[in-house]
């Protein structure tokens, strides 16, 4: 379900505050989950939010909604998503809600669901949650069996003690290094729980955007054009490694440090790199995620295997195949130690530990891999997505390519050069990946598929 400032997907429900994010619409889906949790025993919701200006009202809204539906919210308050769903498992709550619109614009903000012990909704559930906000349920509970509302303060601190306890994070390692590290948490819900994390880890911890006020100093998707303060921070400091989040710290992007960019899919292939040398496993990722991913996996002989985009889709093969890592091309990377869900806090960890314990640099580690340059584009939707059909006939100059339609259409030439047009579950947008060795095909072809969905919706 989408519209021009409402996105119903795999990751849950985002829209512009104040236009469809409201508290109308918000008291429709703390109503439809509830139903959802009842249906399945459940008692007991808790309720996470980042840093964005609107999120206490919203979670004020969500919690009414829940206890006048007979069920008991408990307040996480200020966490970033896996720390929420991490600590969902840990207190044994029967349902999680995350108040977050993660690395969207500010004027965003949405929810992200989750049943018992954090599990993500698969899709049947998803399909019930999105009918029931639709056509809402009268679920509401009598007024002598109405929920109750308290505050449990340990989220944070509970994730951070199972991500310190993990065997591929290894503090004395860290602390023999001395590493250095600056964390710009873009003063989203990451900004105390990474550089507390980091410090007791054992790092040397500089801060940068870590006040936790929701007043995005740059653009809150960590991408290389957003970055510049954190290059300058790493160089400033003679850092090791510089890392970046997005506002709910699901996300994690490096700086090296010469202060040079690190391009997103990295994050998962580093973290990878570390893990599978203590767990092997299949590596599961999207259509969208490049031959980083398949060199990782031919390194350590595993397989890999590809989902539709989005870590429901993502976290459901993980669960089926006893997966050892998972993730996407954005820098979200899933530890099933931790959770199942991307976790950037526990991927900035992993990293950390695995720099220290190897010796060299970041940058000596990156250029172990190949070099694939991998390109991205959003076109902005004025109407309805186009289906696959019309893609593919608005894109009929590649016909020597082999098509793949798991999501969206995905075109691959015998260089292994491809492109990837899909409708966003996050925006109101078509999203547009090309990936090369040459730079300049990555480009052209990234170039011809947005120009022939701009064509389409005109």
């Amino acid at each position: 379900m989408t519209g021009r400032d409402f996105v119903f997907g795999v990751s849950g429900f985002r829209a512009r505050t104040g236009e469809s994010f409201t508290a109308a619409n918000l008291v429709r889906f703390g109503n439809a989950f509830a139903r959802l949790v009842k249906q399945r025993g459940g008692r007991v919701v808790s309720i996470a939010r980042d840093t964005r200006l609107s999120g206490e009202a919203a979670l004020g809204a969500l919690a009414s909604a829940l206890m006048l539906n007979g069920l008991d919210a408990v307040d996480f308050g200020i966490a970033p998503t896996p720390a929420a769903l991490y600590a969902a498992s840990h207190f044994e709550m029967d349902g999680s809600l995350t108040i977050t619109a993660s690395h969207n614009p500010a004027e965003w903000n949405g929810i992200e669901f989750a049943m018992e012990r954090g599990r993500l909704l698969n899709a049947s559930e998803r399909r019930l949650l999105e009918a029931w906000f639709r056509n809402p349920p009268r679920t509401f509970a009598p007024w002598n069996e109405t929920g109750s509302l308290r505050v449990e303060e340990g989220a944070a601190e509970a994730h951070i003690e199972r991500v310190l306890s993990l065997q591929s994070v290894d503090a004395e390692a860290v602390r023999r290094r001395a590493l250095r590290v600056v964390v710009d948490a873009g003063n989203g819900a990451g900004s105390i729980v990474s550089p507390t994390l980091m410090r007791r880890l054992g790092c040397e911890t500089t801060e940068l955007y870590c006040e936790p006020n929701g007043i995005f100093p740059r653009n809150p998707e960590p991408t290389e054009g957003s970055l510049d303060a954190l290059k300058a921070a790493v160089k400033e400091h003679g850092a090791d490694i510089g890392i970046a989040h997005d506002p709910d710290a699901d996300r994690t992007t490096l700086i090296d440090e010469t202060g040079a960019f690190v391009p997103e899919e990295y994050t998962f292939a580093l973290t990878a790199d570390v893990l599978l040398k203590e767990r092997r496993g299949p590596i599961v990722t999207t259509v969208v995620t490049g031959a980083l991913l398949d060199e990782t996996a031919q390194k350590h002989d595993v397989p890999i295997l590809r989902t539709p985009v989005g870590v429901g889709h993502v976290v459901e093969k993980m669960a089926e195949t006893s997966a050892a890592v998972g993730g996407e091309s954005t820098g979200g990377v899933v530890l099933p130690q931790v959770h199942l869900t991307t976790d950037g806090v526990a991927a900035a960890a992993v990293i950390a530990s695995g720099l220290a314990s190897r010796g060299g640099t970041l940058s000596d580690w990156v250029n172990e891999w190949g070099r694939y340059v991998l390109v991205k584009r959003k076109v902005r939707l004025t109407t309805r997505a186009p289906d696959v059909n019309r893609l593919a006939e608005a894109m009929s100059w590649a016909q020597e390519a082999s098509a793949e339609t798991t999501d969206g259409l995905k075109l691959t030439w015998e260089d292994g050069s491809w492109v990837s047009v899909r409708p966003s579950g996050t925006e109101p947008v078509m999203r547009v990946f090309a990936e090369s060795r040459d730079a300049a095909r990555a480009q052209e072809l990234l170039n011809r598929a947005a120009d022939a969905v701009s064509r389409l919706l005109l």
